[in-house]
């Protein structure tokens, strides 16, 4: 089993996998690329609102995040996730 990963690895992994850049997500989300950073290394918290505009930035939905971060909380891999949709 692998560790289980926090909000901002579970939103590194969905950028990576839509081949986004931070500065790409930052722009779509109206924040500085910087705060992408803290928030992906979970340097600094995210606030709701600042989550709900990342995720739309990313093309998910919270119903979708939650299932990835219940999975990811408890070690399971992201992509077997994804390929089981």
């Amino acid at each position: 089993m692998k560790k289980s990963q926090g909000v901002g690895q579970v939103l590194r992994w969905l950028r990576k996998e839509r081949s986004l850049r931070q500065l790409d997500v930052a722009k779509r989300a109206g924040v500085a690329a910087s705060q992408v950073t803290k928030w992906e290394n979970e340097t600094q918290g995210l606030r709701f609102e600042s989550l709900v505009e990342v995720l739309d930035a990313l093309g998910v939905t919270m119903g979708e995040f939650g299932e990835l971060f219940d999975r990811a909380q408890r070690g399971e891999s992201l992509e077997a996730a994804v390929e089981a949709e």
